[in-house]
């Protein structure tokens, strides 16, 4: 099977070079929906708006402020919600995966945060008898 290493590199230097275009495109993004108008040996990317690297593009649409705010959210609600720390570490684990690949923003994602959440539920009810 052939890799896609090319692809997501391509894909990773393109977005990257768009969000360090400017000032402002660092700062507070491209803006949701943002379309690169360009084209590689690889893709063109003129009409396309997915990417294997949702974090990189997420992180070109919300610019490096927005972004940390919302994985700054995303850490303190994991840690308030899901209150075991074996818990934590998974879905800490999912993520580290799952930013490298197009699942992060998308229902797998919602998926693991309800079992884990319920997990977590369970958990509380357990140690509660």
């Amino acid at each position: 099977a052939d890799s896609s290493l090319g692809v997501r590199w391509d894909q990773f230097t393109v977005l990257i070079n768009d969000l360090t275009e400017s000032v402002s495109n660092f700062v507070i993004g491209s803006g949701l929906g943002n379309v690169i108008k360009i084209q590689t040996p690889i893709r063109d990317y003129s009409t396309y708006i997915y990417y294997e690297l949702q974090s990189v593009y997420f992180l070109n649409q919300l610019g490096v402020i927005l972004f940390t705010l919302f994985l700054l959210i995303n850490l303190l609600l994991t840690i308030k919600i899901i209150k075991y720390s074996e818990l934590c570490v998974l879905y800490f684990l999912y993520v580290s995966y799952a930013i490298t690949n197009p699942y992060i923003l998308d229902s797998n994602h919602v998926a693991v945060i309800i079992v884990l959440v319920t997990l977590s539920n369970v958990l509380k009810k357990m140690k509660a008898k």
